[in-house]
């Protein structure tokens, strides 16, 4: 084989290991659930770019309150699994989501110009559960929340909805 053809082979390889060319945020955005939710929400579904090693796209949710509470309020449940029974949800609204954080939180700077909150709390279940909340990326409020991921991973998540 020609010693040139064996480098472009190896090019190809490369890239295809390591995702490059592709975001996650660019395949999500191809999936049919998703597509079919953006057609319901007034307001753009924020894709992450980053998403750790293991998980998955697994569903996607949205709700909406009784219209006796306030109509024309939605709140899109983007979740992602991986076969470790990890669990991470991606929250994305257009109204204010009040969540109790409790007394032990934490301020971090996603950029220059946005600021979160993260808590880690137990759940009723008994698992404990890590959030990075009180954020808006382009007037959708986001909240992240995962049971078992890093707080250094979950960041990056809540950074890649900023790559924009």
């Amino acid at each position: 084989m020609h010693p040139l053809r064996i480098i472009a082979i190896c090019c190809v390889i490369i890239l295809a290991i390591s995702g490059c060319g592709s975001s996650v945020g660019a395949s999500l955005a191809d999936n049919e659930e998703i597509k079919a939710a953006q057609d319901n929400v007034p307001f753009t579904i924020i894709l992450p770019e980053h998403i750790p090693d293991g998980y998955t796209f697994a569903e996607i949710r949205v709700s909406t309150p009784p219209p006796q509470v306030t109509e024309g309020m939605y709140l899109v449940s983007l979740i992602f699994t991986s076969g470790d029974n990890g669990y991470m949800e991606v929250e994305q609204s257009n109204y204010e989501i009040e969540m109790d954080t409790g007394d032990d939180v934490e301020g971090i700077a996603l950029s220059e110009m946005v600021t979160a909150e993260f808590f880690v709390t137990e759940l009723a279940s008994g698992e404990t559960a890590r959030y990075l909340t009180n954020f808006t990326v382009d007037e959708v409020g986001v909240s992240i929340m995962a049971t078992d991921l890093s707080k250094s991973d979950i960041i990056k998540v809540g950074e890649s909805l900023l790559a924009d």
